[in-house]
C-alpha cells in the first residue's frame, strides 16, 4: 500500500487563491478570447476552451493576482503566444 504525500499548505493556498483570480477575471472580463475580438484580423483557429493570461508576466509577482493583470484568450491564442 502506498503512502499519499500531504500536500503542502501554502501550495494548497496558493492553487485556490490562483482559481479564484481565474473567475474573478472571466466573471470581469467576459469568457470569450480577448484576441479575436480585438485583433479579427489575426489568422488563427480560435476555439471555444477560455484561459486566463497573465498580461504582464507570472514571474513579476507584484501583479500575480491582480485582476487588471488578467486576460481571457482561447487556448489556441495562449498557446501561440508561446511560439511567437
Amino acid at each position: 500500500m502506498k503512502k499519499r504525500k500531504k500536500k503542502n499548505p501554502v501550495k494548497k493556498l496558493q492553487t485556490k487563491a490562483e482559481n479564484l483570480w481565474k473567475k474573478i477575471c472571466l466573471k470581469k472580463y467576459g469568457k470569450f478570447c480577448h484576441v479575436k475580438k480585438y485583433y479579427p484580423n489575426i489568422n488563427i483557429r480560435h476555439i471555444p476552451i477560455t484561459q486566463t493570461d497573465h498580461c504582464i508576466s507570472r514571474t513579476n509577482k507584484h501583479f500575480f493576482f491582480d485582476t487588471r493583470n488578467g486576460t481571457p484568450v482561447c487556448a489556441s491564442c495562449n498557446m501561440a503566444k508561446a511560439f511567437h
